[in-house]
């Protein structure tokens, strides 16, 4: 069913996707200097979105 299908596709986007060690690190000491709220993590993970948009798509294309 649906269920299915979203878990599959979950499962793929999972194993495409890749973040450097680099921009991990840079998230991380964002938290660690007080940026650590819900918002503020969900606005990180926009900006880093914004940056790597193709990446991004390219990952989203190929978990469908």
């Amino acid at each position: 069913g649906l269920g299915d299908v979203y878990k599959r596709q979950v499962q793929k986007l999972l194993e495409v996707a890749s973040i450097p060690l680099a921009d991990i690190a840079a998230q991380n000491m964002q938290m660690n200097k007080g940026e650590k709220s819900e918002r503020q993590v969900k606005d990180h993970a926009k900006a880093w979105i914004k940056i790597n948009q193709k990446t991004f798509d390219s990952w989203i294309a190929a978990a469908k």
